[in-house]
């Protein structure tokens, strides 16, 4: 009878903590709007997502989303980009280990006075996964001022994860040409 109880028990502490992870996840207004809080603490702005493709906390926490705006206290926009996809494991977060799994962004403008004097366009942002034995890195398009910009920094792929995991070494050489 005890050990009957005690799966009982379990069985029931999984389901509530499967249906937790399912209630944080989703992309309804209210995450969204969420997002939008967390972010505006972040960045230090008005933050405003038009559209949140996906808000998944358990076992990846990944956020796609798209169309977002960073308006200063003035109203003035300082911010904006068409896409931007992050992923994380939840448990490295956790841990506060520094890897990331993705991250791609697309269009994004920063205007004049936010990143120096000029307006910043960096029309293309992501991780280019290991490929024939070269490392993986981070790759920049874009322009500033502009001038065109393309630069890239290195990054360190973790062994013996499920999905590729990286992490930016320290004195990783960063690669750029205006």
């Amino acid at each position: 009878k005890w050990t009957f109880r005690i799966l009982c028990t379990i069985c029931v502490l999984i389901g509530m903590s499967l249906f937790g992870l399912s209630v944080l996840s989703g992309t309804s207004d209210a995450h969204r709007h969420g997002l939008e809080e967390a972010m505006s603490n972040i960045v230090r702005t008005k933050v405003q997502i038009t559209t949140l493709n996906t808000f998944n906390f358990f076992p990846q926490f990944a956020i796609d989303m798209e169309d977002v705006n960073g308006n200063d206290v003035d109203g003035a926009r300082s911010f904006e980009a068409h896409k931007i996809k992050i992923a994380f494991a939840l448990t490295d977060l956790l841990r506060k280990r520094g890897l990331i799994e993705d991250f791609q962004m697309s269009d994004l403008r920063l205007e004049a006075g936010v990143m120096g004097p000029q307006e910043l366009i960096l029309s293309k942002v992501g991780i280019v996964p290991a490929v024939a034995g070269k490392a993986p890195y981070v790759d920049i398009k874009g322009s500033y001022g502009g001038t065109p910009l393309e630069a890239s920094v290195d990054l360190t792929q973790m062994p013996a994860s499920m999905r590729p995991s990286y992490k930016f070494s320290p004195g990783a050489p960063l690669h750029m040409n205006l």
